[in-house]
C-alpha cells in the first residue's frame, strides 16, 4: 500500500448528499425566496395597472360628469352680475322692486357682509319697511316665489301704533356665482 486512505463508497455518498443539501440550503433556498418575492411584487404591480386602466376606461364618464355639473351650476337661479358692488345693486334693485309691487315703503336698506362658501357667495342684506298686514304677507309671498332665490333669514314685524302701518324688519341673503 502506498498510504492513501480511502474512504468507504457509503461514506462518499452520504458526503456527496451533504454537499448538496448544502449547496441547496446556501444557494437555491434563498434563490427561490427571491424569485417568489419578485412574483409577489409583480402581481401586485399588475393589479395596480389592472386599476388605473379601469380608471382611464372611466375618464370619459368623469369628464361627462364634470361637464353636467358645471351646466346644472349655470342653470342654479342664482345672481350673476359679476362683482359683489353689481350683485348687491342687483339685489336691492330686486327687493325694491317686490316691496314697490307690494305696496311696502322701505325705510332702510343695509348692506351686510358677504360669505363666501364652495360653490357660492352669500350677500347679506337687512330692510326695514312700513304696510299694512296685507301689504306685508304679498311682499312675504313675493319674496318666496322670487327668482333668482332670496333666503329668509330673519322676519320681525312690529306695530308702532294703532293709527300707523305696521313696521317690518327682514334679514335676508342673496346667492351668487362664485368666481372661478
Amino acid at each position: 500500500m502506498t498510504g492513501v486512505n480511502r474512504i468507504s463508497p457509503l461514506l462518499s455518498w452520504a458526503l456527496l448528499l451533504a454537499l448538496l443539501a448544502a449547496l441547496w440550503a446556501g444557494l437555491l433556498s434563498p434563490l427561490q425566496d427571491w424569485s417568489a418575492e419578485a412574483a409577489r411584487q409583480l402581481d401586485r404591480q399588475k393589479q395596480i395597472l389592472a386599476r388605473q386602466t379601469a380608471l382611464l376606461g372611466q375618464v370619459e364618464t368623469i369628464e361627462t360628469a364634470r361637464v353636467r355639473a358645471v351646466e346644472a351650476e349655470k342653470r342654479w337661479d342664482i345672481l350673476r352680475s359679476g362683482g359683489d358692488g353689481a350683485v348687491q345693486a342687483a339685489f336691492q334693485a330686486q327687493l325694491r322692486d317686490l316691496a314697490s309691487a307690494a305696496g311696502v315703503a322701505l325705510t332702510r336698506l343695509q348692506v351686510g357682509e358677504v360669505e363666501t362658501e364652495e360653490l357660492y357667495r352669500r350677500h347679506a342684506l337687512r330692510i326695514d319697511g312700513d304696510g299694512s298686514l296685507e301689504q306685508i304677507q304679498s311682499l312675504l309671498i313675493a319674496l318666496s316665489n322670487a327668482r333668482p332665490v332670496i333666503l329668509l333669514e330673519e322676519v320681525s314685524i312690529r306695530t308702532v301704533s294703532a293709527e300707523r302701518p305696521l313696521r317690518l324688519s327682514l334679514g335676508l341673503r342673496a346667492l351668487s356665482a362664485k368666481e372661478h
